[in-house]
């Protein structure tokens, strides 16, 4: 992750998978809303992945100066 903008550009992303599960499910089709829920979870688990990773790289850098 480069940017605070791209953390929270990733966090939308998966915050509108899953506001599109809401919306698929109160639709009738849960199918498709179990592709968005899943979708949304992972996306938001990337991130959280990724922001970790970007913050311990910082960390070390920090601590090696």
């Amino acid at each position: 992750m480069k940017s605070v903008g791209e953390f929270w550009f990733r966090i939308g992303i998966g915050v509108v998978l899953l506001l599109l599960w809401v919306v698929t499910a109160l639709a009738g089709h849960p199918a498709g809303g179990a592709v968005f829920l899943v979708l949304g979870l992972a996306q938001l688990a990337w991130t959280v992945i990724a922001a970790k990773r970007t913050i311990r790289r910082a960390e070390r850098a920090h601590s090696s100066r």
